[in-house]
């Protein structure tokens, strides 16, 4: 499992790891759990 937080809000999202640790399956989690992130709305990102 790969747990990505982030360090001010504390927003976490669990990511299995079906196919092991290997160096190309933690890229391949590490980009599904990215995409997971909800996107900030406009007025949020230019702050």
């Amino acid at each position: 499992m790969l747990w990505l937080t982030e360090r001010v809000t504390r927003f976490s999202i669990l990511v299995t790891m079906p196919v092991g640790y290997d160096a190309d399956a933690m890229l391949a989690g590490l980009v599904e759990g990215l995409d997971q992130i909800p996107h900030a709305p406009a007025a949020i990102r230019h702050l």
